[in-house]
């Protein structure tokens, strides 16, 4: 699986490169590298008696960017390592992602993706450094600008706009049931989508994607974890109203085939509104329904949405804060409602300083079997806080500290108990960057 994985982000990376590339390309390489040494009260946010760990962390994190105009194509890759100093042995995990957008003219745009994600749900030994801006993954929309505290043991990633991205099938914090079990999951994504300018005020969209979650070891968790395939579509247009808002229609599909034989479908049609409120306010929302079909608990309707509230501070940084409710996919099977809020700030204090911070919350309604006395469905709520702070020393070298709480909570029971835990961290490196636009 992962060297088919690693050959098809390969191949998807040869193929967008030339959509950026003309007879005046410019081609941009990087490379960042992060160490460094911190503490973790529970790393893996194991159940009661979980004990604490040092460690050492390490991310490295190359990039090639082509640009011609307006026209760009990106193939990026990392890997993160942590070794404990007690208890717990090591953790890794490692990401490949290419993605290119092609304009052909005034009026039409094309943008294909594709990303390979393996690491293990709950660790958290990433520790990248401030503002290192990855691809988005696996359709999933991300939290802002990153601290390294990632919920899932990958890296940060960018929010995407509401707009032409495929509904969110897979929480960008993993399967909250699974955290604390130490699981590791890797997912390959695909997607594709045009985008077409009907006129000065209106605009059509379109895209399809594709997803393939495994879960090696997944027997010794539980019998009801399975491998699954995840396609769709979507399509809406936006109007806008006047300079400062537009309003829009968007319509996704969603279809999971799980190895095991079960199947699930969602439907989600919303409205959309964007508008700027003034030079440094924005608010984009969207609010629908979603349609779930689902093997298990036959279909039902509910509530889909999401919203963002974004303030820039001119050139310093920005402050996102975000919200949503709308269908989620896990590896027991089945389509659940996750509910998500949270936010995100970046702010460059100095020319040489700059902080981050960010906090989330995510529910997800009946997303795990407790197998105590029975088959009975259990909610989960993953809470994280975090917050760092980077300074330059020197054009290529930095130094970074940050700090953070987590909680999950969870119904999900092993023969050691249920899942649950917190967790309080902090680590000190440095980072080495190279190339790159400066």
């Amino acid at each position: 699986m992962i060297r088919r994985s690693f050959w098809l982000v390969a191949a998807t990376g040869a193929a967008v490169a030339p959509l950026g590339v003309a007879a005046q390309v410019r081609t941009v390489p990087a490379l960042t590298v992060a160490g460094g040494v911190g503490y973790d009260s529970n790393p893996f946010l194991g159940a009661g008696g979980a004990k604490g760990s040092a460690s050492t962390t390490l991310n490295v994190m190359p990039s090639i960017t082509f640009v011609d105009g307006v026209d760009r194509a990106v193939i990026a890759g990392s890997y993160n390592r942590q070794d404990f100093f007690t208890r717990y042995g090591s953790n890794n995990g490692y990401q490949a992602s290419a993605n290119g957008h092609k304009q052909f003219d005034a009026r039409t745009g094309i943008d294909v993706a594709a990303s390979y994600d393996s690491s293990v749900l709950g660790g958290a030994g990433n520790f990248a450094p401030i503002g290192q801006v990855v691809p988005v993954t696996g359709g999933a929309v991300g939290s802002g600008i990153g601290s390294g505290a990632g919920g899932s043991g990958s890296l940060p990633v960018v929010s995407a706009p509401i707009g032409t991205a495929p509904v969110v099938t897979i929480p960008v914090d993993g399967d909250i049931g699974l955290i604390g079990l130490r699981q590791r999951r890797k997912t390959l994504s695909t997607s594709a989508s045009a985008s077409y300018l009907l006129s000065e005020r209106t605009s059509l969209f379109g895209g399809v994607n594709a997803s393939r979650s495994t879960y090696p070891g997944a027997q010794r968790q539980s019998i009801l974890l399975g491998n699954f395939t995840q396609y769709g579509a979507n399509a809406g247009f936006s109007r806008s109203i006047d300079e400062l808002s537009s309003v829009g229609v968007q319509l996704s599909a969603s279809f999971v085939d799980y190895d095991r034989g079960f199947s699930s479908s969602f439907f989600t049609p919303r409205l959309t509104y964007n508008r700027t409120l003034s030079p440094r306010w924005t608010l984009n929302a969207a609010v629908g329904g979603a349609i779930v079909h689902d093997r298990i608990s036959g279909t039902s309707v509910t509530v889909s949405a999401e919203g963002t509230l974004c303030r820039t501070f001119s050139e310093r940084g920005n402050f996102c804060a975000f919200a949503s409710r709308e269908p989620s996919v896990t590896g027991f099977g089945g389509v659940r409602t996750q509910t998500t809020a949270g936010a995100t700030l970046g702010y460059r204090l100095s020319e040489v300083s700059t902080v981050s911070a960010s906090a989330r919350y995510n529910h997800v309604a009946n997303g795990t079997p407790a197998l105590s006395e029975g088959l009975l469905p259990a909610n989960q709520d993953f809470t994280s806080v975090d917050g760092s702070y980077q300074r330059q020393l020197g054009r290529h070298l930095s130094a970074l500290a940050s700090a953070g709480y987590r909680h999950i909570s969870s119904g999900f029971r092993t023969a050691s108990g249920s899942t649950g835990g917190d967790s309080v961290f902090g680590r000190l490196g440095l980072t080495v960057s190279l190339g790159g636009q400066r």
